[in-house]
């Protein structure tokens, strides 16, 4: 045996075999770089690895048969070589073993902590300089793991396991963690990670890759300083898809733990807390989440389809649950189809949601969305605000709970406002937040934020029917109506479905004379919607066409016929109702029916303090001054201004019915200095003021003389007919561009 292991040392079998092993490590941690970067196909590694040990003892015969000398490689004959070239051949080997083993440990070095080339400003290692024990700034955005699989249809997948780690990091204590739709803005995006960083203000990112074959998952991590480009760690995953859940909590844990530099005990129990359910289930939750995203009919469609196909795999994994009552909430949101007949659906997955997880960030969410629509959404307003504020205590980070808690904290303006700047800090490059963004600057007329926040939303989202909807909204109420009708009609073709879109359309067509048009629009979509909303669109429409052909007592018959058929409580359409009896001569019949809304005895006189009260406490002081009361018409005038001055003092945008109607209390209150009806409408309309003329006749009658009032709709007239001229111009012109 002695001899053996000595002929083996003689003919360098074992050196052979060191060196074999040392390259074919080199080789396999090359291989896996380069084929990363080629997309080489699933298995190359494996394969490569498996070619590579099965040569493995082919060196060793090859090294036991043959030696190297200084004449080149010989056959070996039982020890009939000199001594000293075979160990001259065994020095060179050694040295060429060492070699190829330095080469391999500091290739793999550069691999785990290295730069891994994604963006201009490659990340480095820190140096040993780098002071480690400074407190580090908690702040990460985690960007969408690269698909490195062959299928596409994997994409879902590397964006769900990052937005579940995302989700995980979130409710750490003290994190603050930029969202979702704003880190994943920079998907295939070749930026500076530091340019990042800054654009998101946050101090750290989270990137990786997954690489998913058949029952087989390889998931690579890194966190880097954003602010230096410094690697602060960085692992591989290669694992069963079984085992994904673990992946996720390692990731996490590992981010906590570099960043923190300890572990707290509340971290850990956050972190082993994320829910966790069949990997199937986990799979279709991905892919209902993938879909509820792009906000479209199909999506959410298929969005719900995918979550109803989760809890069949698990009826106890809660996301699903919650992801239904979301998609619920969000048709209803969208108008695409009534809570009256999804709610008990919605309510029953939140309940089973809470029930299986009483502290899902989402659910609660969800859970005061959907009390906070629906047409008792006032009176469960407390209730809503409640749960999204249980929402927000459990994840600061949930962008969505901060957005969806604004609508429940009017008429405190300023709170309202407060939350949606805290969800645009947390998800700036959100389109539904930023869109948000625009319709608040627009509901101020802050004319700068609504520049500004309309910019954004067309650089977040250029395609998407919101952001068409959005500047054709802004269009319309600064009085561009050919830009509106235009913008608009391209939204709708985006998305023929979303009623809002449609309705605004058809306004902006009426304005423009285009009746026939607007009336099609408005009757197609009655006829393919079950919608009451539509519908008194439309009975308001042929309202102003009958006060057009008719006059004032044919439109209150039209008006008055339609609701009747109805049967409608709307407190909107109960006011219009009114101010038609106005318009038509009937003042006390008006009258009585805003007492009625406003809930007050014949002897009463309005509160007029919140804004829902506004517009019948208009309508209810001009009933009473047009029936000859003007003691009683200045004490409802003196609070109705006093209402519109808090409005202006938040900063609600007023219209320009407001400053025809600022000048009425001003008339009803005799002061000195009121301008005339005819110029507070020039400035009204200056501003972009604009009124179908039948609607600006309903507004003027009985409430300024006839000739003041024909002069006003000549002014108007003028302008509307400009703008006809320009949208007609328009049309034989390309589709507006809105980047």
């Amino acid at each position: 045996m002695p001899s053996f292991f000595s002929e083996l040392k003689r003919r360098n079998v074992i050196r052979i075999a060191l060196f074999y092993g040392a390259g074919a490590w080199l080789v396999l941690q090359v291989a896996d770089v380069l084929l990363g970067i080629v997309d080489a196909p699933e298995g190359s590694l494996r394969l490569l690895a498996i070619v590579l040990a099965l040569g493995f003892p082919f060196a060793l015969v090859l090294a036991w048969a043959f030696e190297i000398t200084p004449e080149g490689i010989r056959r070996d004959r039982d020890g009939g070589t000199d001594g000293r070239a075979s160990a001259e051949a065994g020095r060179k080997l050694n040295i060429a073993t060492i070699i190829v083993l330095l080469l391999a440990i500091a290739l793999l070095s550069w691999n785990m902590f290295g730069a891994r080339e994604t963006t201009p400003g490659m990340a480095t290692t820190a140096p040993a300089g780098t002071p480690s024990m400074e407190p580090r700034d908690l702040s990460i955005a985690v960007l969408p793991f690269v698909n490195m699989s062959q299928d596409p249809d994997n994409e879902y997948f590397s964006e769900g396991l990052s937005e579940e780690v995302l989700n995980v990091l979130a409710r750490i204590d003290d994190f603050r963690v930029a969202g979702r739709t704003s880190s994943f803005a920079f998907k295939n995006q070749n930026q500076d990670l530091r340019a990042i960083g800054e654009r998101l203000s946050v101090a750290n990112i989270l990137e990786g890759s997954v690489r998913r074959q058949d029952d087989r998952v390889r998931v690579t991590a890194q966190l880097i300083d954003a602010r230096t480009g410094y690697h602060l760690w960085s692992d591989t995953y290669d694992r069963r898809l079984d085992d994904i859940f673990a992946i996720q909590d390692d990731i996490a844990t590992e981010v906590v733990r570099a960043l923190r530099r300890t572990l707290l005990p509340g971290d850990t129990e956050v972190i082993s807390q994320s829910a966790k359910g069949d990997v199937e289930a986990y799979n279709l939750y991905l892919r209902g989440q993938f879909h509820a995203r792009l906000r479209t009919p199909e999506g959410l469609r298929r969005a719900l389809e995918e979550f109803q196909q989760a809890i069949l795999v698990d009826p106890e994994y809660a996301p699903p649950y919650a992801g239904i009552a979301m998609v619920y909430a969000l048709l209803d949101n969208y108008n695409y189809r009534s809570l009256d007949e999804t709610g008990p659906l919605a309510n029953r997955a939140l309940e089973r949601a809470l029930e299986i997880d009483p502290d899902s960030d989402d659910a609660w969410a969800v859970k005061g969305l959907l009390l906070g629509q629906g047409p008792d959404a006032r009176e469960r307003s407390d209730e809503a605000r409640a749960a999204l504020e249980r929402a927000v205590a459990i994840n600061p980070n949930n962008a969505f709970a901060h957005l969806w808690l604004v609508g429940t904290l009017f008429p405190d303006y300023e709170a309202g406002r407060d939350a949606l700047q805290r969800a645009y800090a947390v998800d700036p490059l959100s389109p539904v937040i930023v869109y948000r963004q625009v319709m608040w600057a627009l509901s101020e007329g802050d004319e700068a934020a609504i520049e500004r926040y309309l910019g954004e939303l067309r650089e977040v989202a250029p395609e998407w029917f919101m952001t068409w909807a959005a500047t054709g909204l802004v269009d319309l109420q600064q009085g561009r109506l050919a830009d509106a009708a235009s913008t608009l009609a391209h939204a709708r073709t985006l998305n023929p479905e979303h009623r809002s879109t449609l309705v605004q359309e058809a306004t902006a067509l009426e304005a423009l004379g285009y009746d026939a048009r607007a009336e099609q629009l408005l009757m197609d979509a009655v006829k393919q919607t079950d919608s009451p909303d539509l519908e008194l669109e439309l009975a308001g429409f042929k309202t102003r066409r009958a006060i057009e052909t008719g006059g004032m007592a044919a439109g209150l018959a039209t008006y008055r016929e339609a609701t009747r058929l109805m049967q409608t409580s709307n407190t909107q359409v109960i006011g219009e109702l009114a101010s038609l009896e106005i318009a038509a001569g009937e003042p006390a019949a008006a009258e009585q029916r805003l007492r009625e809304l406003l809930d007050i005895s014949p002897q009463e006189m309005p509160s007029c303090d919140a804004p829902q009260e506004l517009a019948p406490c208009i309508g209810l002081l001009m009933a009473i001054n047009n029936q000859a009361r003007p003691q009683e018409a200045m004490e409802v005038a003196i609070r109705i201004q006093a209402l519109v001055n808090g409005m202006r003092a938040q900063r609600i945008r007023m219209t320009g019915s407001i400053t025809l109607l600022e000048n009425y209390i001003e008339h009803v209150l005799d002061e000195s200095e009121a301008e005339s009806p005819e110029a507070a409408a020039a400035r009204a309309i200056e501003h972009g003021w604009r009124a179908p003329i039948p609607a600006l006749r309903w507004m003027l009658a009985e409430n300024v003389d006839d000739a003041t009032a024909e002069r006003i709709v000549a002014m108007m007239d003028d302008v509307l007919k400009a703008e006809r001229a320009r949208y007609d111009l328009m049309q034989s012109e390309p589709p507006p561009d809105i980047r």
